[in-house]
């Protein structure tokens, strides 16, 4: 809630044994209020299939029941076919690509 909207509220009696609101400036809390720019779209698209994938490797807070940790996605720019595998490590992320 905004500081205006606090005093507001205090004027009104609406909390017990507040009368004021005294709040200090906060960096942080200015700054997780802006907000970002939308990225660029971007009309251009591969020709072929492979000409372009797109991969990500993310950590699971689980370990799957063959003991992965990490999973790879690739997703072909052209045929948009997602492929996810299972890897124990991140350095077995080339040899599944």
């Amino acid at each position: 809630m905004s500081k205006r909207g606090l005093q507001t509220l205090a004027e009104r009696n609406l909390f017990l044994r507040l009368n004021e609101v005294n709040l200090h400036f906060c960096k942080h809390c200015v700054i997780s209020k802006q907000h970002r720019l939308k990225f660029a779209r971007i009309a251009t698209k591969s020709k072929n299939i492979l000409n372009l994938v797109h991969s990500d490797v993310w950590k699971s807070p689980e370990l799957s029941l063959g003991g992965a940790r990490y999973f790879s996605l690739f997703i072909d720019d052209y045929s948009r076919i997602l492929s996810e595998y299972l890897i124990k490590r991140k350095a077995n992320v080339l040899p599944v690509f």
